[in-house]
């Protein structure tokens, strides 16, 4: 287990009063992961961002989880072996998930409340996802790919297709729920 633990030493409201005045805040920190070791990841994120760029790794389980903030992350090349579950909880703030097709997950459960997110779904699919959506007071859009089975997609997406219009292809099934805002495909 490796942890690494950021935090700033000055509180929010400093902070945006500095922002104002144009003093720049520009720290970061750079973790860089093993290709050939597996890794469960385990992201927390209070009042900050992150931009990661995890494909050719190997990652079996992903849990991120957000709160007055946000992140990307991308897959932009395929996982050394499918994930087992990607699971997204964030309150206040935003999410892009690109390239999910080129993780895999089994399971891709994203809940996400004041706020919301973009998921592109595309990539190179190598099993079946069971997708669970949950939105309240945001939205959420989805970009479905064209190389897969789709069932019980949200409203909005006219390309949907039954998993039998493509052969062999894996099957991304859908279970959706929107409170106070909506989860629309394209």
């Amino acid at each position: 287990i490796y942890a690494v633990r950021y935090t700033r030493k000055i509180g929010a409201l400093e902070s945006l009063f500095r922002s104002m005045m144009g003093e720049e805040d520009e720290s970061k920190v750079a973790v860089y992961l093993p290709a050939d070791q597996p890794i469960r990841l385990h992201v927390i994120l209070e009042e900050g961002g992150a931009e990661s760029e995890l494909g050719g790794l190997w990652i079996t389980d992903a849990d991120i989880r957000y709160n007055k903030g946000g992140f990307v992350l991308n897959f932009d090349e395929p996982l050394k072996e499918p994930m087992q579950a990607m699971r997204v909880q964030g309150k206040m703030g935003g999410f892009e998930l690109g390239g999910i097709g080129n993780a895999s997950p089994r399971l891709l459960d994203i809940d996400c409340g004041m706020g919301g997110g973009d998921v592109d779904l595309r990539g190179d699919w190598k099993n079946d996802c069971d997708i669970r959506l949950k939105v309240r007071f945001g939205g959420m859009g989805v970009r479905v790919p064209k190389n897969v089975g789709v069932e019980d997609a949200p409203v909005g997406a006219d390309l949907l297709k039954t998993p039998g219009e493509v052969p062999d292809a894996p099957v991304l099934r859908f279970q959706t729920k929107a409170k106070f805002g909506e989860i629309e495909t394209y």
